[in-house]
């Protein structure tokens, strides 16, 4: 559980894993700012009762652990220590607070667990504090928090790009190409970009734009009040101190490409519980964290986690399928095949299988559209190409075309043509062979620019059209050369 200057929130893992499936998650605004403010602060507020909820739903899951962590609403707070007593006596949830350092910390690990490779500088905007941190090649360099929170920039009378400018500068006077955006100001400032510019996904999550295309954006937002009107939207309101922070960052530290990331701080805590799973303090020094989270850095370096996600969220046994059966058939028949293809392929595959046990009318589109919307630690090529793969597969005509006509918006054409290959190819091997597919009775040779068919049994006359067909579109589509 977080507790955070906007609001309060929750996750539920299945258990200590860091590709573990996260059962619940959710989060109400909670002022706990007026809360603090009143001389006696033990009395009814919402902030208790939505602790109170978060509790009652940790007992009906049947929650054994609790980590409670506080940031910046409670660091500089006078009556923090009050605050915590109170919740200790009324619920037995003893509060973390953390320092600055240590928020960042955690928020860059959360980062890492959903995008890989991070390099560049990762800025986390609260309603309290603005944390920075410099990472290079996946190594966290420095950590910093700056009173710079939305909710603390309300409190003064007059603010400029200038002074913002001046607060970042202290932290250094390096240039980035990447930047790095956590915090639920910076991703309406994204979904409204989006809008703005028709992408065909919704999902922030590992969302890239050039940092210029960005600048010219944040110009074209004359006020609030217009932003509104232009999309006819109540529901999010883009906050003008975080555009401001935005444009700063991205001309202080002249960033070439902005990332979006919905993995942070609770993310981060798990990963925690996950490497430090007994209360371990955190140190505050950089290089001490670096040291206790060593594992972590090994096990995200190394795993393929595109593999192990897609293995966890349908709790995949290695011994029901022959992975490298299918792998080992299906990569002569694309178009420069690489190491990250083959991860589509192994998840593919795996994800396939798990709708067997699925009624045909929930089967056809449910899998692309989740695998397009969630919030897992996929870019969203790879969403896109997962998606259309499991859509030539599974689904039906309708979700096929709407998906492809998302793919041609996004993926190179190399990409979108090895997605068709490899969808059309498992969708065969289920013509031939059926649910599961454990390993397949058949192989695809390739002679020339011919793809032979070989079956250990000689097919139905139905079965044998509909695999030529398909096997004409392979070829077509292998036609291709960029």
């Amino acid at each position: 559980m977080d507790i955070g200057s906007n609001a309060i929130r929750a996750a539920i893992y299945k258990n200590l894993n860091i590709a573990s499936a996260k059962i619940y998650s959710d989060k109400f605004k909670a002022d706990i700012w007026s809360l603090l403010e009143c001389d006696d602060i033990d009395i009814t507020h919402q902030s208790y009762l939505i602790i109170e909820h978060f509790i009652h739903i940790f007992n009906r899951i049947g929650v054994k652990n609790v980590k409670c962590v506080a940031t910046a609403v409670l660091r500089w707070h006078h009556k923090a220590l009050i605050f915590k007593d109170i919740i200790q006596q009324r619920y037995g949830i003893d509060i973390e607070i953390l320092s600055g350092e240590q928020e960042a910390y955690l928020t860059t690990i959360g980062l890492m667990l959903g995008i890989p490779d991070v390099d560049g500088i990762v800025a986390d905007l609260g309603g309290g504090s603005l944390e920075l941190i410099e990472v290079r090649q996946s190594k966290i360099i420095s950590c910093t928090s700056l009173q710079l929170g939305t909710k603390m920039l309300n409190n003064l009378k007059t603010i400029s790009i200038d002074f913002i400018k001046e607060q970042i500068q202290k932290f250094s006077n390096v240039g980035y190409q990447n930047l790095y955006l956590i915090g639920g100001a910076f991703r309406i400032i994204t979904r409204f970009y989006m809008m703005f510019i028709n992408y065909p996904l919704i999902n922030t999550h590992n969302f890239r734009v050039q940092a210029n295309n960005i600048l010219l954006y944040i110009a074209e937002l004359d006020s609030i009040e217009n932003i509104n009107s232009s999309y006819r939207s109540s529901k999010f309101k883009v906050n003008a101190h975080a555009t401001m922070i935005l444009q700063a960052l991205i001309e202080v530290f002249n960033i070439k490409t902005v990332v979006v990331s919905n993995y942070g701080l609770k993310e981060g805590v798990h990963v925690r519980n996950c490497f430090l799973p007994n209360n371990e303090q955190l140190p505050a020094d950089v290089e001490k964290l670096n040291n206790s989270f060593i594992n972590f850095f090994r096990t995200v370096k190394n795993d393929n986690m595109l593999y192990k996600y897609c293995s966890k969220l349908v709790n995949f046994q290695e011994d029901d399928c022959y992975l490298e059966q299918y792998v080992k058939m299906i990569l002569p028949l694309l178009i420069q095949p690489n190491e990250a293809i083959e991860q589509i392929i192994r998840a593919s595959i795996i994800l396939v299988n798990y709708t067997q046990g699925i009624d045909t009318l929930f089967r056809t589109s449910f899998l692309s559209e989740y695998i397009l919307t969630s919030d897992l630690p996929f870019s969203h090529s790879q969403r896109v190409i997962l998606s259309l793969v499991l859509a030539k597969a599974v689904s039906d005509s309708k979700s096929v075309l709407r998906i492809t006509k998302i793919a041609k918006q996004i993926l190179p054409k190399t990409d979108f043509c090895n997605s068709m290959i490899i969808g059309t190819v498992i969708s065969l091997a289920k013509d031939i062979d059926g649910y599961p597919l454990k390993s397949p009775s058949f192989s695809l040779p390739v002679n020339y620019k011919f793809i032979e068919l070989s079956t250990t049994s000689v097919l139905p006359k139905m079965i044998w059209t509909k695999v030529v067909r398909k096997l004409k579109k392979i070829c077509l589509l292998r036609s291709y050369r960029q």
